[in-house]
């Protein structure tokens, strides 16, 4: 999968991957407490990968518990990573106002070196909360296309 910035200034932007899976209580509970928290935060994207249709991806990744993080922020690369639940929302909390300001780098990106060669199985699987909702990833699409 070739992860890339696609809009003017997307580069410093923090992303967070979720990594959900439909059978999972815990997931389906912690989104909706989650979904509100990042009201707050209308610069930070969310992307939800399903663990089910990409599963070589996510073993790759070291998945093991669901639901769980990556935060991702401009040249800095992967910030954080962990699992979290309803109870320990305050964990999310928390990276969120560490991870969602501003940054200041004056070194080139280094890219996403944990996805050298990875493809998702399901590239249409992966969904973006914008500011409008949830809605099928056309830049995802676009990006597993091109790969």
């Amino acid at each position: 999968m070739r992860v890339r910035a696609t809009e003017e200034g997307s580069e410093d932007q923090l992303v967070i991957v979720d990594f959900y899976a439909p059978w999972c209580g815990a997931c389906r509970a912690l989104f909706p407490k989650m979904h509100k928290l990042l009201q707050e935060y209308p610069d930070v994207v969310l992307v939800k990968v399903n663990f089910e249709a990409n599963r070589a991806m996510c073993k790759s990744l070291g998945i093991k518990v669901l639901p769980f993080f990556h935060f991702y922020h401009g040249a800095q690369g992967r910030v954080a990573a962990f699992s979290a639940t309803v109870s320990k929302l305050q964990r999310l909390k928390d990276a969120l106002e560490l991870h969602s300001g501003d940054i200041c780098s004056l070194e080139e990106p280094p890219g996403l070196s944990e996805f050298p060669d990875t493809h998702a199985e399901h590239p249409g699987d992966a969904t973006l909360l914008g500011r409008d909702g949830w809605q099928a990833s056309e830049r995802v699409a676009e990006a597993a296309a091109a790969s």
